[in-house]
């Protein structure tokens, strides 16, 4: 599982909010054993969690406050070849978002779903 996150409001100034995108380009992954990457580049998960700070007010928003957060969950199998994604196409792969009570559950199912 990996995990990408994206949100409305940035800790910088900002003329108006932003667009939420998640990276999900496939990568060159670490190899622990010999400190060096490996040569195929490829996506590093089967199921991908998207998690989105939806809060959109600068005033109140709070990532310590988990109704805040919308979690998407993806199959690596479900993404397009491209290396960003923005919210509409990845609602459209993962459809509604999950709450955080239901999303070890969404993991699992996507788990299984991958194969």
């Amino acid at each position: 599982m990996e995990v990408k996150s994206s949100a409305y409001v940035q800790g910088w100034h900002q003329k108006k909010l932003s667009r939420p995108s998640f990276r999900i380009a496939p990568t060159c992954g670490w190899d622990k054993t010999t400190g060096t990457y490996e040569v195929t580049v490829k996506r590093q998960a089967d199921v991908y969690v998207f998690a989105l700070l939806a809060h959109r007010d600068r005033a109140t928003v709070n990532p310590r406050d988990l109704s805040h957060w919308q979690f998407y969950v993806a199959r690596a199998s479900a993404l397009p070849k491209q290396d960003t994604i923005g919210l509409r196409p990845l609602q459209a792969i993962s459809g509604e978002p999950v709450a955080y009570e239901g999303l070890a559950e969404a993991v699992g199912n996507a788990a299984l779903e991958q194969g």
